[in-house]
C-alpha cells in the first residue's frame, strides 16, 4: 500500500534529521479550542475539546485529542463525546537557508463515541498524514500536507469526504510584535463522488500571550462542493514548534483536526423532522 510506505519513508527522513540536544526542552504541549461549522441552512456541527502532545525525543511524538461534540439536522441534535484521535508522528527540521521541515504521522480514531445515537463512527479506523514546511524569511512560514483514512468511508475528520486526500496549502506571516496572520486554502482529491469537489478557505490571527502560549482564532469559508459554508475556530495553548497531526498551526487544519472524533458524515445527525429532538449521548 502507498500510503503507509509513504509515512515510513518520511519517518526515517525524519529521524536522521539534525536535532539539537538529546531531549526537548519542553516536552508537553497542550491546547483547548473550540470550532463551530454551518454546513448548510439546516445542519451544524460545534465541537470543544483538547489536544495533548508528548514529545518523547526532538524527532517523535505522541498525541490524543478528546472532544465533545453536537451535531444538528433540521429539528434533530445529538451531543456526546466523540472517538479519541491519537497519533504516533515524526519530524524534522533542517538549518538550511530556508529552514525545511517535513513530518509524517498515524493517526487512529478510537470509537469512544456512540455510534447508534449519531456520535462517533462505532469502528476503530487509522488514516496518515504528511506535511512539509520552508521559512524563505525570518517571520515567515510556508506549509503544505495531506491527510487520508485507510479505512474508506471512515474518515480522518468529519468534514471529509469517504476515500478522499485532503490536501492544505498556507502560510503565516508576523504582522507585529506579538501577532500573527496566517491563511490557508484546501481541497478534496479522489472522493468516491460526481458532485464538485469540496473546496475551501481560511484566514486567521493569533496573538502570543507569552514565548510559548498563543491564542488564535480562524475563519473559514466554502469556495465550492460541500465543504463548510462557513466556521468560526478558537484555540488557546502552547505554541507547536513541529507540523503537527492534532494541533495544526494552519486555519484549516485547526478546524479539521477538532472535528476528527466527531463521527458522522458532514453533520448528518439526523433525518430532521417537525418535532424539535435533542438527544444526548453518555
Amino acid at each position: 500500500m502507498r500510503g503507509p510506505a509513504l509515512v515510513l519513508t518520511a519517518v526515517a527522513v525524519c529521524a536522521a534529521a539534525p536535532v539539537r540536544g538529546q531531549q526537548p526542552k519542553q516536552p508537553w504541549a497542550g491546547s483547548a479550542r473550540a470550532a463551530s461549522v454551518q454546513l448548510t441552512d439546516t445542519s451544524s456541527f460545534g465541537a470543544v475539546g483538547i489536544a495533548l502532545e508528548y514529545r518523547a525525543l526532538p524527532w517523535l511524538a505522541f498525541g490524543a485529542a478528546p472532544t465533545l461534540v453536537r451535531a444538528t439536522s433540521g429539528a434533530t441534535t445529538v451531543s456526546g463525546v466523540g472517538d479519541l484521535p491519537v497519533a504516533l508522528e515524526a519530524s524534522g527540521q533542517w538549518g538550511s537557508p530556508l529552514h525545511p521541515e517535513l513530518g509524517a504521522s498515524v493517526i487512529m480514531l478510537l470509537p469512544t463515541g456512540q455510534a447508534s445515537c449519531g456520535v462517533g463512527s462505532g469502528v476503530t479506523s487509522v488514516g496518515m498524514q504528511v506535511a512539509t514546511g520552508i521559512a524563505p524569511s525570518e517571520g515567515t512560514h510556508l506549509w503544505a500536507d495531506a491527510s487520508r483514512s485507510f479505512s474508506g468511508a471512515i474518515t480522518l475528520s468529519s468534514l471529509d469526504r469517504p476515500q478522499a486526500t485532503w490536501i492544505d496549502i498556507g502560510g503565516d506571516l508576523d504582522v507585529a510584535p506579538r501577532w500573527t496572520a496566517s491563511l490557508s486554502a484546501g481541497g478534496d482529491v479522489g472522493a468516491s463522488t460526481t458532485s464538485p469537489a469540496d473546496r475551501e478557505i481560511g484566514g486567521g490571527i493569533s496573538y502570543a500571550i507569552t514565548e510559548s502560549l498563543n491564542l488564535a482564532v480562524d475563519a473559514t469559508h466554502r469556495i465550492a462542493g460541500e465543504a463548510p459554508k462557513w466556521g468560526l475556530t478558537v484555540s488557546l495553548g502552547t505554541a507547536s514548534s513541529t507540523l503537527s497531526p492534532l494541533n495544526s498551526p494552519a486555519p484549516l487544519g485547526r478546524q479539521r483536526q477538532i472535528f476528527s472524533g466527531a463521527g458522522g458524515t458532514k453533520g448528518k445527525a439526523g433525518a430532521g423532522g417537525t418535532t424539535t429532538t435533542t438527544t444526548t449521548c453518555p
